[in-house]
């Protein structure tokens, strides 16, 4: 097997095995689970963020878009510094980063 691809696959591995536990659902009105979400997410893409496990005051918030095509093409579409209204809903971005 092509080594890039046993990376791929072991990064799939651990998404899938971590991100049910970790991801923080930013709109539970819209899914009520994170099932719900990766049905909707696998059907029509969304959007996943990280952010680093500190304190939200001792951050910044430079944010990357990629799009990620159901190909696994991925795109890096721009960069932004966002602003939050609350935790993971944004208030607004400043273009560009």
């Amino acid at each position: 097997m092509n080594p890039s691809m046993d990376i791929v696959e072991s990064i799939k591995a651990i998404l899938a095995k971590y991100l049910p536990k970790k991801a923080i659902l930013a709109m539970p009105s819209l899914f009520k689970s994170w099932g719900e979400y990766m049905a909707s997410f696998c059907r029509v893409g969304g959007i996943i963020e990280a952010s680093p496990t500190c304190l939200s005051q001792q951050m910044a918030s430079p944010s990357i878009a990629f799009l990620i095509e159901p190909d696994g093409m991925v795109q890096v579409i721009g960069s932004m510094d966002r602003f939050a209204a609350t935790q993971y809903v944004n208030a607004g971005c400043f273009y560009p980063q």
